[in-house]
């Protein structure tokens, strides 16, 4: 059986945690809030700009998805200017002259006798 001053304790600390997520909650939707608010004046950027401010947008609400765009999109740039240098270097001669990854030893005497 719980005494009198446990009981106290009990319910000083239920108040304390409630009190601690009212200020979470306030503090979410306080971020959430300035966040739309951001989102609202990028979307309303004028003329074409406004694309760009949906797009940033989108990056915002869907990190995952726009971190695999971006790395697969960076990727992507990399091949094609390797590519375009690789052509480049062909035309004008300039490419390394490429040598076979394994070449066979050759047999140190002649076993044919």
């Amino acid at each position: 059986m719980a005494t009198k001053k446990e009981q106290v304790e009990t319910e000083v600390a239920v108040k304390a945690v409630e009190e601690a997520d009212k200020k979470v909650a306030d503090i979410k939707a306080e971020k959430l809030a300035k966040k739309l608010a951001g989102q609202e004046k990028r979307a309303n950027w004028p003329g074409p700009f406004k694309y760009v401010g949906k797009g940033i947008n989108w990056c915002q609400d869907n990190k995952g998805p726009a971190l695999i765009c971006f790395v697969t999109g960076t990727g992507a740039g990399v091949g094609i200017k390797y590519a375009i240098d690789h052509i480049v270097g062909k035309k004008t001669g300039d490419t390394a002259e490429e040598t076979p990854l394994l070449e066979e030893p050759e047999a140190p005497f002649n076993t044919e006798a």
